[in-house]
């Protein structure tokens, strides 16, 4: 039986007041797609907003994308701050380039 490695993947929450962070850098595929979810869902209690810096993601695949929307669904407002011209593309190419507007 084959083992799948585990992608680099580094999460950091800055909470301030509002809006809660979630600094994300590496790439979010099936090996730790879970980690973003508990990570952030979980986390922001009582803020208005959710910001994900994804200055630092490398990667953005279809799991990653379910767990932007497990997110944008629990929160009040959510957005992606940040991301390269790749992982935007595949917010915009998604239909989720909503999520790269403005705070």
């Amino acid at each position: 039986m084959q083992h799948e490695e585990a992608s680099f993947l580094a999460v950091d929450i800055r909470d301030h007041p509002d809006p809660f962070e979630v600094v994300i850098a590496g790439e979010i595929d099936i090996t730790n797609v879970d980690e973003i979810v508990a990570l952030a869902t979980h986390s922001w209690n009582g803020h208005g907003t959710v910001v994900f810096d994804i200055s630092g993601l490398t990667f953005l695949g279809s799991t990653g994308l379910r767990a932007f929307n497990i997110v944008a669904v629990s929160a009040n407002k959510f957005r992606c701050v940040d991301g390269s011209a790749i992982v935007e593309r595949v917010l915009r190419v998604s239909g989720l380039d909503a999520w790269l507007d403005e705070i």
